[in-house]
């Protein structure tokens, strides 16, 4: 890995011709950084990067959606005629705690299983930039995992799942369902009722 003076084209094939071998190039959306690459090491294969991915398909749904608002307007308009709603609007169901348990044992055992790939990868002699590239994870994460051998239990939350709000949920509803969405009012109201 190296950190180039500058984001110029010719910096970049300069580099890549001095270090032959490179078969894979993940960049970003530059210009620059393509022709620098044809340039340079014009065999590998350049792919983007999780994160300009990710960047690629917000931007093309924020035009897609943009460009057919008036339309999904009309379809939700309809869906809410045909569900006989006229208009209100509800809040999403709340998933039952059981989902949420359910989930959150899944996420528990994926990193659990990280820590020890982490470890396994670690007492193999592999450096620790090297096994964040071979799992798909940061550098960070894996410095996280190597600081304790025992898998970090995290703490749970004595108050999860739960709201200060609970003994007031039928209030907020009514207000969001009713096109009363001033949070000063529904607190001095909240306020009123304790």
């Amino acid at each position: 890995m190296a950190l180039l003076p500058d984001r110029e084209a010719n910096t970049l094939a300069a580099w890549l011709r001095a270090h032959p071998g490179v078969a894979v190039i993940a960049r970003d959306r530059a210009g620059a950084y393509a022709q620098g690459a044809r340039s340079g090491a014009p065999a590998a294969v350049q792919v983007a990067d999780r994160f300009h991915l990710l960047q690629n398909l917000a931007e093309t749904l924020e035009v897609a959606l943009t460009l057919h608002a008036k339309h999904l307007r009309a379809v939700d308009q309809a869906r809410r005629e045909a569900a006989g709603l006229n208009g209100t609007r509800l809040l999403p169901p709340v998933e039952t705690q059981e989902r949420v348990a359910l989930l959150a044992g899944a996420r528990h055992e994926r990193r659990k299983a990280q820590h020890e790939q982490v470890w396994a990868l670690s007492r193999q002699g592999w450096p620790r930039e090297k096994i964040g590239l071979h799992l798909g994870i940061s550098r960070s994460t894996v410095y996280r995992h190597l600081r304790s051998e025992a898998f970090p239990e995290r703490r749970t939350r004595r108050d999860a799942g739960r709201s200060r709000l609970d003994p007031w949920q039928s209030v907020v509803l009514e207000h969001w369902n009713n096109d009363r969405r001033d949070g000063r009012t529904l607190l001095r109201e909240l306020q009123l009722l304790g």
